[in-house]
């Protein structure tokens, strides 16, 4: 499913909530599968805020309630999750979510406190009858059929559940987003962008390290991703370059080109102060 970007932080939230009002409608109706697609798209609501958070006055306290954010919006696609990979995947997530929470504990608020020990001591209902830690010790009773490094071996594109794909394209995002100072808005990594999207690049260098693709990367972060049209324009150039990228590979004089011309624009934008910290 394509992305959608929002133009306002307002907009996004809107989204967001009424994403989740409609999953918890369908799932009421036991429309597990209506229910499933609202709770991803309250999730990719949710890397649309991203682009709008500066840096905070209180890092750590902002990492607390990006944590508590997320994990309620896996738990929710969790537990109605049709494909039995993506509910491991989703529940082996969730309980790194958990363990990066127990280094804030310090610092919870009396109602953080409380949330974190109903993530600590999981109770099942009618609506979410698995937990985390049951849908775990199944897949372990089964020989760990599914790991997260067996998982990310492959890329999102890769996976069969395009609900899968999704949700590995937006946790994706979600850990590489940074401020301008350089921190990660998220505490986390919890995906690995392939070669962080930079497909022409990296198939002008034949390399995906190179400082001029930290470059590129560093525009894309710091000024494209952080508003509307620059989001858009990234989700244009994610749908044309592979394939130019591999018309690219083919033609060794129009490789030399590109790069020469990429070169130049990195030297442009670095001379701009555009680095990657």
């Amino acid at each position: 499913m394509p992305y959608k970007s929002y133009r306002s932080y307002d907009e996004a939230i809107a989204a967001f909530q009424k994403a989740m009002d409609r999953g918890l409608y369908y799932l009421e109706q036991g429309d597990d599968n209506k229910c499933e697609q609202e709770y991803v798209d309250a999730l990719q609501a949710i890397r649309s805020l991203y682009n709008f958070w500066s840096s905070p006055r209180n890092l750590k306290e902002f990492y607390v309630a990006r944590l508590f954010e997320l994990y309620d919006a896996l738990k929710s696609i969790m537990g109605v999750a049709q494909n039995k990979k993506t509910r491991i995947y989703l529940a082996l997530q969730l309980k790194k979510i958990e363990g990066k929470l127990a280094e804030y504990e310090e610092i919870f608020t009396a109602e953080e406190l409380q949330e974190y020990n109903d993530i600590r001591n999981p109770k099942g209902n009618m609506l979410y009858p698995m937990t985390v830690d049951l849908i775990i010790k199944s897949n372990q009773a089964e020989g760990n059929q599914y790991s997260l490094d067996e998982i990310q071996k492959k890329s999102y594109k890769e996976e069969e559940d395009p609900i899968l794909q999704d949700i590995r394209d937006t946790l994706g995002f979600i850990s590489g987003y940074e401020f301008e100072n350089g921190k990660p808005k998220f505490p986390l990594v919890l995906e690995k962008k392939s070669s962080s999207g930079c497909f022409i690049a990296t198939a002008a260098y034949s390399t995906p390290i190179h400082p001029d693709l930290d470059t590129f990367r560093a525009f894309r972060d710091k000024k494209l991703l952080t508003n509307w049209i620059g989001n858009k324009l990234v989700e244009m150039y994610y749908q044309l370059s592979p394939s130019v990228a591999e018309y690219i590979n083919q033609k060794p004089g129009i490789k030399r080109f590109v790069r020469r011309q990429l070169e130049r624009l990195a030297t442009w934008m670095r001379n701009q102060g555009i680095t990657r910290n």
